[in-house]
């Protein structure tokens, strides 16, 4: 079973996407700043990471960037979720590490649509 991280400083998009994701047969993990997302991460290396922009202790683009130095993270598959992608240009996000990203508010189609095209390029890169 894919294990999936979820980083987001909103209780409520947490839950919600924590719901999604284990309705569709994902194990979760959250972490609403980038300490407790470093040790998770750390302690059960996901297979994919969906996180926000805006955390209380460091910009979600720094985060991403302490995530791509940690060992074995490089090639995690690191999904910025954000009601502000509008901020940001993609040169940005994809210098901090994201490999893509979606905006808020977020759907189980959506969700469904971002995994299963990730997961599909992961199996074509093995073969």
């Amino acid at each position: 079973m894919k294990q999936i991280l979820v980083i987001d400083d909103s209780q409520d998009e947490r839950q919600i996407m924590r719901a999604l994701l284990e309705h569709d047969g994902y194990q979760v993990a959250t972490a609403s700043d980038s300490a407790t997302a470093l040790a998770e991460l750390r302690a059960r290396p996901p297979h994919a990471i969906l996180m926000g922009l805006r955390l209380p202790d460091v910009p979600g683009l720094e985060l991403a960037r302490m995530i791509r130095d940690e060992p074995g993270m490089a090639d995690v598959p690191l999904v910025a979720v954000s009601a502000f992608l509008d901020r940001f240009d993609e040169s940005q996000l994809r210098q901090a590490g994201f490999d893509t990203w979606i905006s808020k508010p977020i759907g189980a189609g959506n969700i469904r649509q971002l995994l299963s095209a990730m997961w599909r390029d992961e199996k074509r890169l093995d073969s």
